[in-house]
């Protein structure tokens, strides 16, 4: 049994999003051209904001295609296989990744797991940052490998 699961959701196209990032995009433009013709002295206090529509009409345009801009600064996952059970809860959190085979016993407590190796030392691999549903099958999942692999389960 395996479980993979991507905690980024794909994103729907949405013609509003992709819309507001091309005309966010286009007064950005607009406004850096007419700016090299025009009175620069005046025109500085809007730079700042000008500069910031025209990455929001970047985001924009790319939300608006379907793809999730976190994608792009790393990933957020289940993995669990016959080799290890790695879990990343966030883009920036640090991923929590087991080798089943250091693992003696597992001891399910509401939300996470005490795991204790084959040295005695206890460790916490933490599930309540999961959705209820991919929670249930993640703690499942684990069960059933465990059983399938002979380590205690409390």
């Amino acid at each position: 049994m395996e479980l993979n699961i991507d905690l980024i959701p794909k994103r729907k196209r949405s013609n509003f999003f992709l819309a507001m990032g091309a005309i966010a995009i286009i007064l950005a433009i607009t406004y850096f051209t007419l700016r090299m013709h025009g009175d620069k002295e005046k025109s500085n206090s809007f730079l700042p904001m000008m500069l910031y529509m025209f990455v929001y009409g970047i985001f924009g345009i790319l939300n608006g295609l379907g793809y999730s801009v976190e994608k792009f600064f790393g990933a957020a996952y289940v993995q669990i296989d016959e080799e290890r059970i790695a879990i990343k809860t966030g883009v920036w959190t640090k991923e929590q990744s087991i080798p089943w085979n250091h693992i003696k016993s597992l001891e399910y407590k509401t939300n996470w797991f005490k795991i204790t190796d084959l040295n005695g030392i206890s460790s916490k691999l933490i599930l309540s940052d999961l959705e209820f549903k991919v929670l249930i099958e993640t703690r499942d999942t684990i069960n059933f490998i465990a059983a399938e692999k002979g380590i205690t389960i409390n």
